[in-house]
């Protein structure tokens, strides 16, 4: 990857910041564009609910829970690549993953990558069809916010 503008070279341990700017913009785009369009329809309930009535402290830890998703996703990225090379570069092989990309074979790369997400596909899967929701759950109240259109429309 060429990380140069000019003469100026991009930290590689900077380019994770590109990814929170974008996250950054996109929750500004989300905030300010998106969600005054959104209240304006009349589908909205099931978005205003998360976005609106979700506790404090379930807001903290989803966005935690994110970031730390991604922290472990980027952790596993370059454990594979670490992997992948040392297996394919052992005893004079090709190396897949060589600093010129023209030398290497990506698509073998991407390859495994398709049939890692094929095999969490397979786990989503699984769970969901084995998932059965908790009756013992409490249902938090909504706080009034109910579909009130329909009870408009019976009025």
């Amino acid at each position: 990857m060429d990380r140069s503008i000019g003469n100026f070279q991009i930290p590689a341990a900077s380019l994770y910041a590109f990814f929170v700017v974008a996250i950054m913009i996109t929750l500004a785009i989300y905030d300010r564009l998106i969600m005054p369009l959104m209240k304006k329809s009349r589908n909205s309930q099931e978005l205003d609910f998360f976005t609106n009535n979700a506790p404090n402290g379930m807001k903290a830890i989803t966005i935690g829970l994110c970031l730390t998703t991604t922290s472990f996703g980027m952790v596993f990225s370059t454990i594979l690549v670490t992997i992948i090379t040392n297996f394919t570069r052992r005893n004079g092989g090709h190396n897949w993953l060589p600093p010129s990309i023209n030398d290497g074979s990506l698509d073998y790369f991407y390859w495994v990558l398709a049939l890692l997400t094929l095999i969490n596909f397979g786990f989503y899967i699984a769970y969901a069809i084995r998932f059965r929701p908790n009756s013992t759950e409490i249902v938090p109240e909504m706080n009034g916010a109910i579909d009130t259109h329909l009870e408009e429309e019976n009025v």
